[in-house]
């Protein structure tokens, strides 16, 4: 039993100390932005046919779970989708434990493609326990 107690309770400290992350995409661009992700692995949001989206001045909305706003995905396929981003809007494409998909591509109306790790755009902040990817689109 002491053993038990002993597993449960290092288990506990460890999954409390596993750092956790999130890839928020930001329009803040006078119009609407087709956007399209591709190379999607394990680590996406869309569990479901829609993403969690907030107003770009509203900086605590991600963890905020009383209220959500959401954008319907255009279309899936196994390693990508694809949905429009309103003016003033930004969207949560990854989140969770562990670490955040830096090989995934954005489309931006077709033509324009942000990597997550080669781009001036994408900005990477790594903290002791948190690892946040912001992306803007100006």
């Amino acid at each position: 039993m002491a053993r038990f107690i002993l597993f449960v309770l290092i288990s506990g400290v460890l999954y409390s100390c596993d750092p956790g992350y999130n890839v928020i995409l930001s329009n803040k661009s006078k119009t609407d932005r087709h956007i399209k992700v591709i190379d999607v692995n394990e680590n996406r949001v869309l569990s479901t046919d829609s993403l969690s989206i907030a107003h770009t001045s509203d900086q605590k909305y991600f963890t905020d779970v009383t209220r959500k706003e959401t954008v319907t995905v255009e279309n899936t396929s196994s390693d990508s989708y694809a949905f429009i981003l309103e003016k003033g809007k930004e969207v949560r494409l990854q989140g969770g434990i562990g670490w955040p998909n830096l090989k995934e591509k954005i489309i931006i109306d077709g033509s324009d493609t942000i990597m997550l790790t080669k781009d001036k755009r994408s900005v990477i902040k790594r903290g002791f326990m948190y690892t946040s990817v912001r992306v803007t689109i100006q």
